[in-house]
Order: structure tokens, then C-alpha cells, then sequence
């Protein structure tokens, strides 16, 4: 599974939400606060959609979601 995500950092101007893989075992709903990688650090970041298949041409550059926030 695959999550769309809102990833709250501070750069104007930056399309999102991205594309993450959702590690077997996490269940996501849509709303959910979670960590997840971004460039050198992670983020925070809000599902804002959840899908079934990888975007096509994406599966190489998609990195998993770290955890979910309680």
C-alpha cells in the first residue's frame, strides 16, 4: 500500500502531497500524523490519501514511512 502524504516543512512553492510505501504491518488511515524521511532528516507529515498500486515510473525514488504518531 501506498500513502499520500502532507509533510509539514517550510518551503513555498513545493508540490505535495509525496508518495510514501506503506511498510507491511502499519496500518494508515487517511488523517494520520507520521514520520517520514525527507532528503537527509525526517518530517512530520499528515496521509492525506491512501492507494493500492506504486505511481507509474515511481517505485525507485519511494521510501517507506518511518512510523505513525500516536
Amino acid at each position: 500500500m501506498y500513502a499520500d502524504i502532507v509533510v509539514q516543512i517550510d518551503a513555498p512553492g513545493l508540490p505535495q502531497p509525496f508518495t510514501y510505501l506503506v511498510p507491511d504491518g502499519l496500518n494508515l488511515r487517511v488523517g494520520d500524523a507520521v514520520v517520514a524521511p525527507f532528503g537527509a532528516q525526517s518530517a512530520v507529515g499528515y496521509v492525506v490519501g491512501l492507494k493500492d498500486e506504486c505511481p507509474a515510473g515511481m517505485a525507485a525514488k519511494i521510501r517507506p514511512v518511518a512510523s505513525r504518531i500516536e
